[in-house]
């Protein structure tokens, strides 16, 4: 009987830890607000009004040029202008931030949902688990040589098997008072950490409960 007891005490502190693991593995963390830098084309960007001045009397300056004595005067503007319209209207290119933007109560409603569904599949994976332990359990009993007094005061104290006690409205009850995203974050741990610490409680427990039928 021994050897049985620690074979299935064995068998528990592994299901804790693949339990565990799953946990801390699907539970949600907050999402991050992304920031995007994005550069805005030049064609997007206006020419001021400088730009045109300068270009026409670059214009003005070649027509001078054509028609006056004073031709080398003339294409020096023109030139002078036609550069300056250039750099003016050559203007940098800005980048601008675009900032991702969340819904927080949708966020909040999405990630208890996300922490409900990943304690729910926990849950029953432990209670198959203690389920199918509490069948070998008792067969152990029965096939051994207590007497059939002993054997049902061993019956009687593995009648109800360590349930993983945690409330899972808790985390809908935390997350109401919460409106940013280091709040819900912490939230999170906290729930994580009670949670993992009922998974702990139930199996530590179950495991006396078991190695208690030896002192019977």
């Amino acid at each position: 009987m021994k050897e049985i007891i620690a074979k299935i005490n064995n068998s528990i502190d592994e299901k804790r830890g693949r339990i565990k693991e799953k946990v801390l593995k699907g539970f949600p963390k907050v999402p991050a607000s992304n920031t995007v830098n994005m550069q805005k084309n030049s064609d997007s960007v206006k020419t001021p009004p400088i730009s045109y001045i300068l270009y026409g009397l670059s214009s003005l300056s070649v027509i001078g040029a054509i028609v006056s004595d004073s031709k080398a005067l003339c294409l020096a503007i023109a030139a002078a202008s036609a550069f300056g319209g250039y750099v003016f209207s050559r203007k940098p290119q800005k980048k601008v931030a675009i900032r991702g933007g969340i819904n927080i109560n949708l966020d909040k409603n999405d990630l208890i949902e996300k922490v409900v569904d990943v304690v729910k599949k926990s849950v029953n994976e432990w209670e198959e688990f203690m389920e199918q332990k509490q069948r070998e359990i008792a067969q152990a009993i029965d096939n051994s040589s207590y007497t059939e007094s002993e054997k049902s005061t061993m019956r009687s104290k593995i009648f109800l098997y360590e349930v993983i006690d945690v409330k899972m409205s808790e985390i809908s009850a935390s997350m109401k008072n919460v409106n940013t995203l280091p709040e819900i974050s912490k939230v999170l741990d906290k729930y994580k950490e009670t949670y993992l610490y009922a998974i702990d409680k139930a199996v530590d427990t179950q495991m006396e409960k078991y190695r208690a039928l030896l002192r019977i």
